[in-house]
């Protein structure tokens, strides 16, 4: 799922570089004549505009002023036809993102080879050229520390979708696949590391502020424990204290370490499939390892995966599992049910926005699962696919 993160509001201590006049972006784009750009500010619940323009003679230009350097977008409408009052759509827009300060920024792209705003397979992208912005520069350094990783981390990935989720629609699951999810997963840890690391040395830094808030801060259910959480945070607090953005950030810590890993679950009402009220905690058994699985009978990718859950539930018949519907519609759950022959315990929320999973559990997309360890704590989260597969491999060695 697509993350929003908080971004910072910097101390007192490096206010400087956002001190003077502004900032100022000198555009230069190529293939994108008539144009109209928008650069916005990144916010925890959406994007702020802060100014357009129109590409005239392939060269742009954006001003204002920012409270703090924070990380911005650029939009760009190839449509507008030199109107900048026209709205565009999210949909057709070329995209880019820049950490800024208030400093002079010279951006240089070419349309043609611009990402789009939603992520496209097939096109050939070049990142563009930005220059001016110390915090750019930053994040730019974190990547290049991350590169190696990152690209190994791309093969895998690509690795696992060609020779798992192909087979996976003939209800094949390959093992190799288990074994590229540990790889993956332990590439994803040795990445966090080198985050960590430059965190440490850069805590100032916008970009290590969003990199500690991309860790927990989205409200769904956190893969660290509480205390891990707290380290986050502390790694920033000498020098975002005092600040609202950082006090966002405490709020969304708190919130996190009551669905970290080692946290007791919530117990909470639902009904089954007779429509009678259920306590959770009347199935979810004692000493044994637990997933609830969150999904709806409109869910296609929910739907998708059910083939592979009979796969898990006939392999580890001690693995139990709770599939947890957030349907509105009774019978179409219940039609659900029946069709996809589902023969584990079947339970209802009231709705995706009102019921428990999201207020409970942070379910804020499905399918979603958690797995329960013996104590019913949390355990795991988004363990799926060939990740469940390596995880109960490893747990029950077999």
């Amino acid at each position: 799922m697509k993350k929003n993160v908080l971004f910072p509001v910097l101390v007192s201590a490096v206010l400087c570089s956002c001190s003077g006049p502004g900032f100022e972006i000198d555009g230069s784009l190529a293939n994108a004549e008539g144009a109209k750009v928008v650069l916005y500010e990144q916010q925890l619940w959406g994007m702020v505009p802060l100014d357009s323009a129109v590409v005239k003679d392939g060269v742009f230009t954006l001003s204002g002023r920012l409270e703090s350097p924070v990380q911005c977008r650029i939009m760009v409408f190839t449509e507008a036809n030199g109107d900048i009052t026209v709205s565009g759509d999210e949909a057709e827009a070329l995209s880019a993102t820049v950490y800024m300060d208030n400093s002079q920024i010279v951006f240089s792209a070419d349309a043609s080879t611009m990402s789009t705003y939603y992520w496209s397979e097939d096109r050939e992208v070049v990142p563009p050229v930005i220059k001016g912005s110390s915090e750019q520069d930053l994040k730019e350094e974190l990547d290049s520390l991350r590169r190696t990783v990152s690209d190994s981390l791309s093969s895998v990935s690509r690795r696992i979708s060609e020779i798992y989720y192909g087979p996976m629609l003939e209800n094949v699951f390959p093992t190799e696949g288990a074994d590229l999810a540990s790889k993956e997963m332990a590439l994803m840890k040795e990445r966090l590391k080198i985050t960590l690391d430059f965190v440490r040395q850069h805590p100032e830094a916008a970009v290590s502020f969003d990199e500690i808030a991309y860790l927990f801060a989205d409200g769904s259910m956190s893969p660290y424990t509480a205390d891990e959480i707290n380290g986050f945070v502390a790694l920033l607090e000498p020098h975002w204290k005092g600040t609202a953005r950082f006090k966002a950030l405490q709020e969304a810590a708190a919130g996190a370490a009551e669905l970290a890993v080692g946290e007791k679950y919530k117990d909470a009402e639902f009904y089954d499939l007779e429509g009678n009220k259920v306590m959770l905690s009347s199935v979810v058994p004692e000493g044994r390892i637990t997933m609830l699985e969150f999904w709806a009978s409109w869910c296609g990718p929910c739907r998708g995966e059910i083939p592979h859950l009979k796969y898990i539930h006939e392999r580890y018949p001690e693995f139990d599992i709770i599939s947890i519907s957030l349907d509105d519609n009774i019978d179409e759950w219940k039609k659900a049910v029946r069709e996809e022959n589902m023969d584990w315990i079947q339970l209802r929320d009231v709705s995706m926005m009102d019921g428990n999973a999201m207020k409970l559990y942070g379910v804020m997309g499905i399918p979603c699962c958690i797995i329960l360890d013996e104590q019913g704590r949390f355990f795991k989260t988004d363990m799926r696919g060939p990740y469940l597969d390596a995880f109960l491999r490893d747990y029950y060695g077999r």
